[in-house]
């Protein structure tokens, strides 16, 4: 018994330490040009940050199901935001374009300098992080793939992101916290 309830500890303190907190930032939006900062989601249920490259060909596979979480979610006080990284942020006007072509309900925002990608150490676009806002902080509570079919909204499986958020909705932890995207580089 004295066992199990060490090592339940020591899961606690593990699974607590992982708890990463996320600090402010502010990107522009390419399709607007307003700046849009983290703190002003804080009142939010959540924030849904998916680092996205509208040239990456997933970006293009995911881009109707992100939409599609978005409307789905949005009135549960989940805010999502694209975020461009890397090479294809550096072209804001291309991104502005993209956005009004497809006629985009999220933001598309440009990280030029970085900062997000850094702060949240992705790598692949899409990656979906999201963000729970707690005391004017914010904790990353998942990380990783959309869901397990890139290339066949048809045939998925395992929906993390939906997953994810319908626990956070309950008031529960995601049963799945980090998951390995699938996608293009960040370069």
């Amino acid at each position: 018994m004295t066992r199990i309830l060490i090592f339940l500890t020591l899961l606690t303190v593990v699974s607590l330490a992982q708890a990463q907190q996320v600090n402010d930032f502010s990107l522009t939006d390419a399709a607007s040009g307003k700046e849009i900062s983290l703190s002003s989601l804080a009142n939010g249920r959540a924030v849904v940050l998916v680092f996205f490259d509208h040239n990456c060909p997933y970006g293009k596979y995911y881009l109707q199901r992100l939409q599609d979480l978005h409307n789905k979610f949005k009135d549960n006080g989940i805010d999502f935001l694209l975020v461009s990284s890397g090479r294809a942020a550096t072209n804001p006007a291309a991104m502005a374009a993209f956005a009004q072509q497809q006629q985009l309900s999220i933001p598309y925002l440009a990280d030029l300098t970085g900062q997000a990608r850094s702060q949240l150490k992705a790598t692949r676009v899409p990656e979906a992080f999201v963000l729970k806002p707690e005391k004017g902080m914010f904790t990353l509570v998942y990380r990783g793939a959309i869901d397990d079919n890139p290339q066949s909204a048809g045939d998925v499986n395992h929906a993390f992101l939906a997953e994810a958020l319908v626990s956070l909705l309950n008031n529960k932890k995601p049963a799945v916290n980090q998951t390995r995207p699938a996608g293009c580089l960040i370069k």
